[in-house]
């Protein structure tokens, strides 16, 4: 449990980062995330899990939702 909630943290955190070099519109960021899967989910044959962890679960949209309201990670204790 501690590792996958460590992952989400790991993508999230990824993704404020993305969007602060690249001086990016969170709304564009988002908008490419949504295209990478797009044309993934087209493709065959799929990415192992590993590399592309848009997994049953939410995790995708949950990330997703946070770039488009710029909801920052919470800061969690050590």
């Amino acid at each position: 449990i501690a590792r996958r909630q460590l992952r989400i943290s790991e993508e999230i955190l990824c993704d404020q980062l993305a969007i602060r070099r690249l001086n990016s519109a969170p709304k564009n960021y988002g908008t490419a995330l949504l295209n990478i899967v797009e044309h993934l989910s087209a493709s065959a044959p799929r990415p192992p899990m590993m590399a592309s962890p848009m997994n049953p679960g939410g995790e995708l949209e949950h990330r997703i939702h946070m770039i488009l309201s710029h909801t920052e990670t919470p800061n969690w204790t050590r």
